[in-house]
Order: structure tokens, then sequence, then C-alpha cells
């Protein structure tokens, strides 16, 4: 890789820790719509999702090599909690607004992925 971030690279690495705060600052949020017990498997999502981004976001950051493979993983992450926030949070703004930058966010790690495989 070379020594400056391509801009898709610059753009997965924003959008991943826009994705991250976001998914954190919805947990609160989604524990009051779902109940603790109620839905665990969304919030575990939530939080998969959260630190998957914030750990590609720093590789991204460091050029490191491993952050392709973790680009693959934080883009289904992101798929996985979408879907997750769109079923808990249906018709919620906030929860919708967590699924929308989660799309967004895994569009950027597949479009990063392809970039550096070509």
């Amino acid at each position: 890789m070379s020594p400056q971030l391509s801009e898709a690279l610059r753009d997965c690495a924003d959008r991943c820790t826009r994705c991250h705060v976001v998914c954190i600052e919805t947990i609160a949020h989604g524990l009051a719509l779902s109940g603790l017990n109620r839905d665990l498997p969304h919030i575990r999502a939530m939080l998969d999702c959260a630190a998957i981004c914030e750990t590609c976001a720093n590789l991204i950051s460091r050029q490191s090599p491993f952050h392709q493979a973790a680009c693959t993983v934080c883009a289904e992450a992101c798929l996985v909690c979408a879907e997750e926030c769109e079923r808990v949070g249906a018709g919620d703004p906030r929860m919708q607004r967590c699924a929308d930058i989660c799309r967004a966010c895994a569009a950027a790690c597949q479009e990063a992925c392809l970039l550096v495989a070509a």
C-alpha cells in the first residue's frame, strides 16, 4: 500500500469511525426499546459492529496488511447490525439512522476491499 491512503480507504475509515460511535450511542436507546433480556441478539449485533468498525478504522489508518480482512468482516457485521436495528426499531428514527449508517459503512468497506483486490 502506498504511504498515502486512497480516498476510498480514507472514506472507509471515516465511515467505520462514525458507525462505531453511532452504534455505541444507540445501544442504550435499543435497550429501552427492546428490554435488556428480551433482545440480546440485537445488542450483541450492535456491540460487534461497533468493535469491528473501530478495529477496521484503526487497521486502515495505520496501513496494516490485515485491513482488507477486517473490511470484509466489518461489512458483514454492519449489514447484520442494520438488519437488527430495522427489526427492533421499526419506525424509530434513531434506529433507522443507525441502520443507514451501518449500511453506508458496509458499502464503503466492500468498495475498499474491491479496490485493494484490483
